[in-house]
């Protein structure tokens, strides 16, 4: 994330960055004076991305199937993401076996991947992470709907960094807390050695 920001001219702000598992699940940065906060959305939909239209009942959109024989940095930088026909879908249908049909038809569909001899990879790319952000987009607007309307707009996930803190919210707002006792340095992390899985051994 931080090496496309930088190439793409943008500034990001340090703190705060938040690490969660050893992932960015908050980053702030600055844009042409602008600030922005991205946030990582499997921290909310912790599922695969192919899976969330079935998941939300959205009709009309998958994901889409992209070919990574060809991804390796040194030959798009070379090449610009234009291979020659016969060879790249050659490789491409080893590579997607049964998928390969689908890949075709979304290359086909898309202005300028396809000529007589070369594939556009970058055109293809570009129209691959479309489809993606199309699908997370509806699947997380339809996920907040979901919990602003069962719990109040007190629990709306964009002003979170994860489900977990939406839960923690939660029990603090119904007082599952009380009567307990708040540990940290030392005997937190000697308790939380003994919790495996959820459970206390």
């Amino acid at each position: 994330i931080r090496v496309f920001l930088t190439v793409k001219g943008l500034r990001v702000k340090s703190p705060p960055t938040i690490r969660g598992a050893g992932q960015i699940i908050r980053l702030v940065g600055e844009y042409q004076k602008r600030t922005f906060v991205m946030k990582c959305s499997y921290a909310f939909l912790a599922a695969p991305l192919s899976s969330l239209p079935k998941s939300y009942g959205i009709n009309g959109v998958k994901k889409q199937v992209t070919p990574y024989v060809y991804m390796d940095k040194e030959i798009v930088y070379r090449n610009k993401g234009v291979m020659l026909r016969e060879s790249a879908l050659r490789d491409i249908a080893t590579e997607l076996g049964e998928d390969f049909p689908e890949f075709m038809t979304n290359a086909e569909a898309v202005d300028g991947c396809l000529s007589d001899t070369t594939i556009d990879l970058y055109l293809y790319q570009k129209y691959y992470c479309e489809q993606d952000v199309t699908v997370l987009r509806l699947a997380f607007t339809k996920f907040r709907n979901v919990m602003t309307e069962l719990l109040g707009p007190n629990y709306d996930p964009v002003n979170f960094c994860t489900i977990t803190s939406v839960g923690h919210r939660y029990l603090q707002d119904k007082q599952c807390y009380s009567g307990l006792f708040k540990l940290t340095q030392a005997p937190r992390i000697f308790i939380q050695r003994s919790v495996i899985g959820g459970r206390t051994t």
